[in-house]
């Protein structure tokens, strides 16, 4: 789990196999380990209990309920006393149900899948080796560097499209350098589940569920990935044709996951909605960072609709009377009790909120 307090900045970027391994896989007090999700069930449709080994599973991502295991036996979290820490019938560990927020599962694919998503960059710039095409790029920039204009307006065209391109491929290899990060990971041979609070499911009524379009996605990958594992394993004389063409649906299925319609049509559920696949859960206005994380209401802030003010300098803004005490509420907390005004915080605040002191002139002296 992240620590706001130590961690003051969020990177996405690529991750290894073996970081996908360590953020997944965690080892039972038996010596078991878990974390692989191999069946796309989410409930039993008759106890209405998470699947084993699938996509809700308590074994994977932890318990429903703090302390209860899938079997309905309790034990106290963080009891010393209390021997064993895990369930010996179903596996399920006696923790503190908030880890189903973070604990995360992975799906081993059967065969390497491509990311799209960021792979058709790498082709475009052409730098599959950040090192030795570093050094070649710089090389022929300044070969095309030190060439006079040729007149030709079509030739002078052509290589400094070249030298753009040239650029870019040396940024791009001087961001893996300093980031230190492998172009080989984008070929993806682990592919990460998300927390189940991540991708909830709701129950509506007794017959009915609203689930998270991850959740479906997710199902398509692990039955695809499930076929393409049975043609590989079980089957000698399966032709080379249907194998290729189930590739291709298994990798359709996780470009769905990471951007839906990045490689053609989206994919669609029965009612012929397409998808929200995780890029569109993050970008965006109403996406995670800046709907949730960025446009989150805090103490002492606020958000409103931008409008002309005809009487105002275009360098000045004008903010009501009640927003403008909201916002700068504690430097005028801070101002009463200086000047007397307030014997305490709470005394402040009351009379901030029964307006018996003139607030809005020590809100003008902070705001200048």
């Amino acid at each position: 789990m992240i620590d706001r307090y130590i961690h003051q900045q969020l990177r996405i970027g690529l991750v290894s196999p073996q970081q996908i391994s360590t953020w997944s896989k965690k080892i039972l007090p038996n010596g078991e380990i878990v974390g692989e999700v191999t069946k796309p069930y989410t409930f039993h449709y008759k106890t209405n209990k998470p699947e084993k080994d699938g996509l809700f599973c308590e074994r994977i991502f932890g318990p429903i309920k703090s302390g209860i295991c899938a079997c309905g036996n309790y034990r106290v979290i963080g009891d010393q006393k209390e021997d064993p820490k895990f369930c010996e019938q179903c596996g399920v560990e006696f923790v503190d149900s908030r880890i189903r927020r973070y604990q995360m599962g992975y799906i081993k694919l059967a065969y390497p899948i491509r990311n799209e998503k960021l792979s058709s960059h790498l082709i475009q710039s052409g730098c599959p080796v950040p090192d030795m095409f570093l050094d070649y790029s710089l090389v022929e920039w300044k070969e095309l560097e030190e060439e006079e204009p040729t007149g030709n307006e079509w030739e002078d065209r052509k290589v400094g499209r070249r030298k753009d391109f040239l650029l870019r491929r040396m940024e791009l290899a001087k961001h893996f350098i300093r980031t230190n990060i492998e172009p080989k990971w984008m070929v993806l041979c682990l592919l990460p589940v998300l927390p189940p609070e991540l991708r909830p499911i709701y129950h509506i009524d007794e017959d009915k569920l609203v689930t998270s379009d991850i959740n479906e996605i997710y199902r398509r990958i692990i039955y695809r990935n499930n076929t393409l594992t049975d043609l590989l394993t079980t089957s000698i004389a399966t032709p080379e044709e249907l194998i290729i063409s189930q590739e291709k649906l298994l990798q359709e299925a996780v470009d769905a996951l990471l951007d839906n319609g990045i490689c053609g049509q989206p994919m669609r559920d029965d009612h012929n909605r397409v998808y929200k696949s995780l890029s569109d859960v993050i970008e965006g206005k109403e996406g995670r960072v800046r709907e949730t994380l960025l446009g989150k209401r805090v103490d002492y802030s606020g958000r409103s609709v931008i409008v002309v003010g005809p009487s105002l300098a275009l360098h000045r803004c004008g903010l009501p009377r009640e927003i403008a005490i909201e916002l700068f509420q504690a430097f005028v907390i801070r101002d009463l009790i200086r000047k007397h005004l307030a014997s305490n915080i709470g005394v402040a605040k009351s009379q901030i909120q029964k307006k018996k002191t003139d607030c809005m002139g020590n809100t003008s002296e902070n705001s200048g």
